[in-house]
């Protein structure tokens, strides 16, 4: 029993090294590579003050240094696993110094644990982490200092330090320190110096020097992406860190080797068990999808979602974009199930960031950048980010905003991994017509619209319109507007914007045609032959099997459910 034991306490904190890596490096690195893009370190002097001079600051502007790498997943991957089994290994060590002993040892792992679930939601933030991992390691370098005097005045400041640097995790230490000093009865002038620690705290809270909200006071640092924080959560985080240093040292003397075992196998079943449930696949595909669309990888969108259909509406959108920049909407737009016209867009209301892309791509580069900056200054947890700078840089490059555009690419200029990017683009506004002949860039400048008009994102479709009208060219909007009409099943309003080109139709325009002809009893012998005169006899054997099936959706899908005729008949929105 003993040899098991020591075997564990060897191999447990590895496996969970290695488990945590290949959990967030791997299955959730779309996680990781969207919580960096929201996130921008400068290296820079102004941006170490403006980041470190709050409550938390430090470990605020240390976890921005560490989050920058997450930029590859697998770096990012590592970095969450060695906090968590620092955490694990600190309280562990917290525990063993105040009992002599592994009493319930694997009772160590319940924090990071907690933790690790907890980062499952993009939301919360490593800030908590990093500030319980530095408050558990103070500890343990506390109990080594064996003169009273010192580790007493060490203590005072150092807690009192810590809080400052990294926010509420801190209590954790104090909650540390009255317990090992209480288990050890090693100084009764520790015990005075907490209690002081405990009173300093409870004034500057009553006092609110910095006038901060309750929420900001509990944490300090940004454990939290938003002010509406659920301080719950790190209440019970905070109150199980304390149980699990308090509870072995309660009860160490009656503990024997065989109730850790079962500890053990308690933590590693409530682990599998807990775990799974808190990895979210939707979340992490629609962060999939809207980095490869932030990207331009618009064929490796569409295969994602051949492989697995998208399954939220964020989704949806990032894959229709894809199609419309492919050229490939007409032709394979009910390739993929559509619920409707909210696959296409958002209001303002309910999206910044998804929508962001939309028009940015289509043209409507003036709101792209709206977005943008509406982003960029309603972060609720004071942040820059990666994707709105290079953003509003871009957009006002194509808009001719050249002093502007080089503000942001020369903040860019002081990160580790967006300085190569923003140099290639300081290049080209240094040379004449180079925006105008840039790939992406110039087409976008032509794109434009070339008279302003008022926005409303709750009529996108609307919009749409005025942007063809004066752009006629512009294709991507053209084939966005009539994917809009087709969700719409607005076949009328398809039939007066459709252009038959010279090769046909695709096979979603001309199901849509062909239903209008059908509608309008149109003589299919007066239409151009350049149109598929099959698509038409296939729309009478789909009208023979409709009328067979009973109306029944079942029946239908099997063979005609990637039709439009399927769609304008079973989906509804």
């Amino acid at each position: 029993m003993k040899k098991i034991d020591k075997y564990a306490r060897l191999a447990l904190p590895i496996l969970m090294t290695v488990v945590a890596w290949l959990f967030f490096g791997v299955f959730y690195r779309w996680h990781l590579l969207y919580f960096e893009g929201n996130h921008l370190f400068l290296w820079t002097a102004d941006y170490a003050r403006e980041t470190i001079c709050h409550l938390g600051g430090l470990g605020d502007y240390v976890m921005r240094f560490l989050v920058q790498f997450y930029h590859f997943p697998l770096l990012g991957g590592a970095i969450v696993a060695l906090l968590l089994v620092a955490l694990q290994q600190g309280v562990q060590r917290v525990v063993q110094r105040a009992t002599s002993s592994n009493a319930l040892w694997p009772l160590s792992f319940v924090p990071s644990l907690f933790y690790w679930a907890l980062l499952c939601n993009e939301d919360y933030t490593p800030v908590g982490l990093l500030a319980m991992v530095v408050a558990i390691w103070t500890v343990v370098g506390l109990m080594r200092l064996n003169n009273g005097w010192l580790r007493s005045i060490a203590v005072l400041v150092g807690l009192i330090a810590l809080w400052l640097a990294v926010g509420g995790g801190a209590v954790i230490a104090l909650v540390a320190v009255v317990a090992v000093e209480l288990a050890t009865k090693r100084d009764w002038r520790v015990l005075v110096s907490s209690v002081v620690v405990a009173a300093v705290v409870a004034t500057i809270w009553y006092l609110r020097p910095w006038q901060l909200s309750d929420e900001m006071m509990v944490t300090g640092g940004i454990y939290f992406r938003h002010w509406d924080i659920r301080l719950d959560v790190f209440y019970k985080l905070w109150a199980a860190t304390a149980a699990v240093i308090i509870v072995p040292i309660v009860v160490a003397r009656y503990i024997r080797e065989w109730i850790n075992v079962v500890a053990l196998v308690a933590v590693v079943g409530a682990t599998v068990v807990i775990l799974p449930k808190h990895y979210d696949s939707n979340s992490e595909d629609t962060m999939a999808y809207y980095c490869l669309t932030r990207n331009g990888k618009w064929n490796e969108v569409i295969e994602r979602a051949r492989k697995h259909d998208p399954q939220t509406r964020p989704a949806m959108i990032c894959l229709n974009l894809s199609l419309v920049m492919t050229g490939q909407s007409g032709e394979n737009l009910f390739d993929f199930p559509q619920y409707g016209p909210a696959g296409l867009f958002m209001t303002y209301e309910e999206d910044l960031i998804f929508c962001g892309e939309v028009l940015f791509n289509l043209g409507f580069i003036n709101e792209a950048q709206r977005y943008a900056y509406e982003m960029m200054v309603t972060y609720s947890y004071l942040q820059r980010s990666a994707f709105t700078v290079t953003r509003l840089a871009e957009t006002n490059m194509i808009a001719g905003r050249n002093e502007v555009a080089r503000k942001y690419l020369n903040a860019l200029k002081h990160t580790l991994f967006y300085r190569k990017w923003a140099n290639n683009r300081l290049e080209l506004l240094d040379i004449p017509k180079a925006i105008d002949e840039h790939r992406l860039y110039g087409k976008l400048r032509r794109n434009q619209p070339v008279e302003n008009f008022a926005f409303f994102s709750a009529k996108f479709d609307k919009m749409l319109e005025e942007m063809v009208d004066q752009r006629p060219e512009n294709r991507e909007a053209y084939d966005y507007l009539m994917a809009f009409y087709l969700l719409y099943k607005n076949v009328d309003a398809f039939a007066e914007r459709l252009i038959i080109p010279a090769s046909g139709l695709p096979r979603a325009y001309e199901e849509a045609f062909a239903m209008v002809c059908r509608i309008n009893h149109v003589d299919t012998s007066t239409l151009p032959s350049n149109l598929n005169r099959a698509t038409f006899d296939r729309l009478e054997r789909y009208i023979r099997a409709y009328n067979l099936s009973g109306n029944n959706p079942n029946v239908m899908e099997k063979d005609w459910g990637r039709s439009y005729w399927f769609y304008t008949n079973f989906i509804r929105f």
